[in-house]
């Protein structure tokens, strides 16, 4: 059990709902009860929809991850439409500028709000552990550090465009044998090799998707133009980044954080996730660049750089967009790590879904009641958020960027309270498959899920002593 200096520290952590919800002077729940809280609830939501559903009567309640991720698509897929059409994007909508994005303003504007929260987090979470707060151990800090070894170690890290293994040009790794011609397939079955080396190479989620140069970012960090020209491979100057008109076509990466780690968010503990998710996605998404490159095509990695991940994600038919201001995909919720590989290799592509998501966001406001800073959405979604860091004319829920990293600087980490509380991470919403089909089917009901999930545990800060005592 935690002592009082740990008990205060926690409750600083906590959003109001979280503290009145929570009873910490008697410890947090431990997660064997959350587990079985979990069971009863899954049981729970079997039953219900089983009695509401005579078609579903000999459907298994609990199916894979890989089971589920591909019966939801191929029930739910929107064909014929696009990001742009799901989000509304008006006319005057204009492509981002990379560089009023929240962390590329925390490196060159001064005067804001994230490039002060951003140099102060690091040294919040070495001051902790200077303390000797709980959670803000010495080995809590060596294993977030140790979590980036490969971003830091090829300076591949955010936002790193063309460097490292994000570099636009063969790594020399995989080669076209002296003779041989690259690989023609058909598009539908060059996709499905694309996709199935993808998920060798270590994605956990893989999707393809006609590049929409509207998601593709104005500029690079240094203010050059991102344009298209009808050359054989991109090149940069002085003035200009170029793509060659040929690279129509984005392989669109997820791959799964951590969710034992998200569990003790925001203590230092769980940080490590985010850091492993850089290094995770660097190194499938140069994998996936160089398999392409070995079939004798041309490919270009992306982390958070070049292009906005989420509208292809969407695109791509990954998941759909949440109150979280996230990806929220059915297998792992917002709980996964963006990355991209756009090349001329022509595939057919995958279409976007909408598997409830929503109606679901509208009754739930569990990732808003959880945020200690108000950082989410509670409201409409809008055409313009309250900083210049969220994108105009298209609408969607926005995010108070600002207060979120400055958050950071005051906690010491990159927070990830509402990974942990939203339902669709590792709770009721998603590991149902007849839940599933009543959140999709049946929005009268969304109202239901948040209290079961609450009941089941899931979302529950755990003590982050446990993480070190457990196997």
């Amino acid at each position: 059990m935690l002592g009082r200096k740990a008990t205060t520290t926690r409750l600083r952590f906590l959003s109001d709902t979280e503290r009145k919800r929570l009873d910490l002077e008697k410890g947090s729940v431990k997660p064997a009860e959350i587990d079985r809280r979990r069971r009863d609830v899954l049981r729970f939501g079997g039953v219900l929809g089983l009695a509401a559903l005579t078609g579903l009567a000999g459907v298994r309640t609990e199916p894979s991850v890989e089971e589920f991720g591909r019966a939801v698509r191929a029930a739910t897929e929107l064909k014929g439409k696009k990001a742009a059409d799901i989000f509304k994007v008006k006319d005057t909508f204009k492509r981002f500028d990379v560089r009023k994005t929240s962390f590329a303003r925390s490196s060159s504007d001064r005067n804001s709000i994230a490039y002060m929260a951003l140099a102060k987090y690091t040294l919040t979470f070495e001051e902790r552990v200077r303390r000797g707060e709980v959670g803000f151990g010495l080995e809590d800090y060596a294993l977030t550090n140790a979590g980036r070894t490969v971003c830091m170690y090829t300076a591949s890290g955010f936002g790193n465009r063309d460097s490292g293994l994000y570099s636009w040009y063969p790594l020399g790794v995989a080669k076209v044998p002296s003779g041989v011609a690259p690989l023609r397939r058909p598009p539908d079955e060059m996709s499905r090799i694309v996709k199935k080396a993808a998920r060798t190479l270590g994605a956990d989620l893989v999707g393809i998707c006609e590049l929409d140069e509207r998601w593709v970012y104005a500029n690079d960090e240094r203010g050059r133009p991102f344009v298209f020209e009808d050359v054989e491979d991109p090149y940069s100057t002085e003035t200009k980044v170029v793509i060659p008109s040929s690279f129509r076509y984005v392989v669109v990466i997820a791959t799964k954080m951590d969710f034992d780690n998200i569990r003790y968010a925001p203590y230092g503990t769980s940080f490590v996730t985010a850091y492993k998710g850089y290094d995770e996605m660097a190194i499938v998404a140069a994998r996936v660049a160089e398999f392409i490159r070995g079939l004798g095509y041309k490919a270009i990695p992306c982390g958070n750089d070049t292009a906005l991940s989420i509208p292809l994600a969407i695109d791509a038919g990954l998941g759909q967009y949440g109150r979280i201001c996230r990806l929220v995909t059915p297998e792992y919720g917002p709980n996964v790590r963006l990355s991209k590989v756009l090349t001329n290799l022509p595939m057919e592509h995958d279409n976007p879904i909408d598997f409830g998501l929503t109606d679901f966001c509208n009754s739930c406001k569990k990732c808003v009641d959880a945020c200690p800073v108000q950082a989410l959405p509670s409201g409409d979604p809008a055409w313009e958020g309250p900083t210049e860091s969220e994108i105009k004319d298209v609408y969607k829920w926005q995010q108070f960027s600002d207060r979120c990293l400055k958050w950071w600087g005051e906690v010491g980490t990159g927070c990830a309270i509402c990974f942990r509380a939203c339902p669709w991470t590792n709770g009721i919403a998603r590991n149902n498959e007849t839940v599933k089909y009543l959140i999709k089917n049946f929005p009268a009901l969304d109202g239901l899920w948040r209290p079961l999930d609450d009941f089941s545990g899931n979302g529950r800060l755990i003590d982050p002593i446990k993480y070190w005592e457990s196997s």
